[in-house]
Formats: C-alpha cells, structure tokens, sequence
C-alpha cells in the first residue's frame, strides 16, 4: 500500500517536472522595447509548440495583469521556432510596464519589463527635478547614437561629463556639487542635440 502511495507521489512529481521544463522552452525568446510612441514585443515559440492562440497582457506591478490585446488561430509550427510580434499602442507613460503572455492550453511566459517614457516635445525627461541626490535622465535615442553627456555650472565650466552613451537613459549623480542650477547638455555629432537645467537642493 505505502509502495503504491510512493509511486503514484513520484508518478505525479515526475509529470509536474516534466510540464514545467517543457513550458520553460515553449517560449524561446520574449522582448520588449520603446519605439516611438509604442512598447514593440517579439517573442519565439520553439518548434513543437502550438497554441490556440496567444493573449497579451500587461500590468504596472508585476501582479494585476490586464488583456491588451490578442493573436488569434494556432500559433507555433512543429517544424521550425516562429518568431511574433504585437505593438502596445497605448503603454502606461513615465512608468515600468510588465508583459507577460498567456499561449491558450500551454503556458504562460516569463515577465519582462520596459520602461516607456513620454518625452513630449524636448525630447528628454529628468526625473526627479530638483534633485536631491541623484536623478534619471531619460532622452530619446531610437537608433542608439552614440552621445555626449557634459554638466556645466552657472559659469559654463564643466563639472561632469560621461561619453560614447548609447542607451537612452542615464543616471546623474549629485557627488560634491553645490546646490544650484545646472546646465546639462546631450552632444550628438559634436552638436547638443539635447539641454536642459537642473537644479540640485
């Protein structure tokens, strides 16, 4: 009796480890990026895989997940990985979005985030500002340039500079500084593409 109690756990265990590593590989690859205006997600099911169809979903916390939109039929082909795309017109601005996708009768994915940011006619957002001890400057870069960061002071002296960025974000650090405003400015191609103050407490 207690043998066939032990065999049926181990039977069970032995699916459950098996279902899990099977959907770990269902999806191969999941990524997300701004571009424009809108949050671009790619993702790979692997060959062997097919779903009825993938739900997107999308939260702001990593819990309360919402539909955002769908791929709709069999998704996945058992001859070779299929790679997909979806485009969030409408990601939640200035703020960390979390997706995750739901493959119908197979699995859900990992959680990726991306950040979106709003950059409105500058170009840039510096969050916070006035800074207390350190600040994000967020500046749109959709083709990865490779900028200049220089800090002046009020007598256009430099005070801080970083070089070759190629994200579109960058950390600003108070140090030493003394209070006051600052002058930032982001050089592309030897020409400030992007300026702005900011003013340390």
């Amino acid at each position: 009796m207690i043998f066939k109690q032990f065999s049926t756990i181990l039977f069970v265990l032995t699916f459950i480890i098996s279902v899990n590593a099977q959907d770990h590989h269902t999806v191969a690859h999941f990524d997300g990026a701004q571009t424009g205006k809108v949050i671009q997600l790619t993702f790979v099911i692997t060959a062997g895989n097919q779903c009825e169809g993938v739900r997107i979903l999308r939260s702001t916390n990593e819990h309360n997940f919402i539909e955002i939109g769908q791929l709709t039929g069999v998704c996945g082909n058992n001859e070779s990985d299929e790679t997909f795309s979806f485009i969030d017109i409408s990601p939640v601005k200035n703020a960390d979005n979390f997706y995750q996708l739901d493959l119908k009768k197979l699995c859900t994915s990992d959680i990726i985030k991306v950040h979106f940011t709003d950059y409105r006619e500058k170009g840039y957002v510096l969050n916070p500002n006035p800074v207390i001890e350190k600040s994000i400057l967020y500046f749109q870069n959709d083709c990865n340039d490779e900028f200049d960061f220089v800090l002046l002071d009020k007598r256009g002296k430099k005070v801080k500079s970083m070089n070759k960025i190629r994200s579109n974000a960058i950390e600003i650090s108070r140090g030493n500084l003394k209070s006051g405003t600052y002058t930032f400015q982001l050089i592309l191609d030897n020409k400030v593409k992007y300026t702005g103050a900011i003013l340390f407490q």
